[in-house]
Order: structure tokens, then C-alpha cells, then sequence
């Protein structure tokens, strides 16, 4: 007699690939898990080891729109803005850290009715009245306020982000361009600042020589 072609499974049989099945469900969860908790480790790592350099590129461009907006101030109003600037009905000047966000991020009288500015357009996020007089600074990403020096009677300036450590030190002097400091480039004793320097002062030329008189000959 011919034996059948299948046989009909066995509830032991059955058992049996049950606990397979589920022995291999629970191997596939245990390095799934494994997988997805070195991902989120390894972003969290690369996060905390990329935020410096990530907010150092922040730092990069907000000096950049800062330089632009100056530059269009001084055509306008031929110098730098002042940083000690008494607004209209207020008792005091402006802090050095005030000077940006007031100077630029607002229209001023340009005579004959006219005006000129706003010259930067700032985040509302980045704009920071820290010690509630009504006037607000401009934050960098560390959370501090930008400080804003004007030197050589509106010829030049001097921009400062207290980074990392929020404490200033270092020379400011005027004219050697922009050079990021602390762990970022050379300059010791800046305590981790990053300096923008405006141009130059122009030197005033020397008087030129009188040509020699004539004896008449």
C-alpha cells in the first residue's frame, strides 16, 4: 500500500516551530534594541562633540551680517555708530551691549524727514532685554550679549562674543580683521572670545613738502 505524499503536522511538530520562531523574535528584538540604543548614543556623542563647532559657524555668520550692517551704517551716517548713545527721554546711555540691536535693527533720521536703516533684520529669538530697561541685546549662542566698542572717533570698532566661558579678556585693538579665539585659534588670555575688528583708522597724511622758492634766476 502506497504511503501518502504529506503527513498532517503533529502538535509536538507544531510546538516545536512555535519555539523556534519565538526564540529567533527574541534574538531579532535584543539586537534591534542593541542597534537602536548605539545609534542614539553615538548621535548623542557626535552632537555633544559638534555643538562647539556648530556654534562657532552660528558666531561666523552673525559677525558677518554685523560687518555688513556696519558698513551700511557708515555710508549712510559717515562713522561707525557711537557706543555711548543716549535714546530720546532716556536718563542714561546705552551699555556697549545694547548699541547693535538699537543702532541697526531700527529706522533712524537721516535729515529732511528722511531716514535710513533698519541695516540688520535680527531673529526675535536672538534679541534679549536682559536688564529690563526696554532696550535689548543681541544674544550670541552661548546666551551672552554681543559687546560693541567704537574707536578712533567712529573710524573703527571692535565686536566681542564672550564665548563659551561668557567672561571677556584679551586686547581689543582695532584693525587685524577677524580671528576667533579660545579653543578656536590663537590668543592667549581672550578666554575663549571671539573678536570681530573693524577696519583700520586711516592714518591723516603727512603734508608734503614745500617745493624750494625760486632765487628769481
Amino acid at each position: 500500500m502506497n504511503e501518502p505524499l504529506s503527513k498532517e503536522p503533529t502538535a509536538k511538530g507544531g510546538r516545536d516551530v512555535s519555539r523556534t520562531v519565538r526564540r529567533w523574535l527574541r534574538r531579532a528584538a535584543v539586537i534591534l534594541g542593541c542597534v537602536l540604543a548605539g545609534f542614539v548614543l553615538g548621535a548623542y556623542v557626535a552632537a555633544r562633540m559638534l555643538a562647539p563647532a556648530a556654534q562657532h559657524v552660528v558666531v561666523n555668520h552673525d559677525m558677518n551680517v554685523l560687518r555688513v550692517g556696519l558698513e551700511s551704517f557708515r555710508r549712510d551716517f559717515g562713522r561707525y555708530p557711537d557706543d555711548r548713545i543716549v535714546p530720546p527721554g532716556a536718563a542714561e546711555a546705552l551699555g556697549t551691549d545694547e548699541v547693535l540691536a538699537y543702532s541697526l535693527g531700527r529706522a533712524l533720521p537721516l535729515g529732511d524727514a528722511n531716514t535710513a536703516g533698519p541695516f540688520v533684520i535680527f531673529e526675535e529669538k536672538r534679541l534679549c532685554d536682559l536688564d529690563g530697561d526696554g532696550y535689548r541685546e543681541f544674544l550670541d549662542p552661548w546666551g551672552n550679549p554681543y559687546q560693541y566698542t567704537c574707536l578712533g572717533n567712529g573710524a573703527t570698532y571692535v565686536i566681542v562674543s564672550r564665548g563659551r566661558d561668557g567672561k571677556l579678556g584679551g586686547t581689543m585693538a582695532p584693525g587685524a580683521g577677524y580671528r576667533p579665539s579660545g579653543p578656536y585659534g590663537a590668543g592667549p588670555g581672550e578666554a575663549d572670545n571671539v573678536i570681530c575688528y573693524g577696519p583700520p583708522p586711516v592714518a591723516p597724511a603727512e603734508p608734503s613738502a614745500a617745493p624750494p622758492e625760486s632765487d628769481g634766476e
